[in-house]
């Protein structure tokens, strides 16, 4: 799961990409007034390091994600 918190309802997106840039799935949705669980689905992704990326109004977050 992917859980961040807003202070407001706004659109946001959700990348996922491997570590060369390839964007491997994409997620957008509004988010509501503090706190945001999105399950994202991971069972099929080889093992490796990707690039988590939550888009919210003009505010970038930049995760990385592990896959063992």
């Amino acid at each position: 799961h992917v859980v961040f918190s807003s202070t407001y309802s706004e659109s946001y997106e959700i990348l996922l990409m491997d570590m060369l840039g390839k964007n491997i799935s994409s997620y957008r949705s509004t988010s509501k007034m503090g706190e945001n669980k999105i399950a994202i689905p991971i069972d099929n992704l080889s093992k490796g390091i990707y690039q988590l990326s939550i888009l919210q109004g003009n505010t970038l977050y930049v995760k990385k994600l592990v896959i063992e």
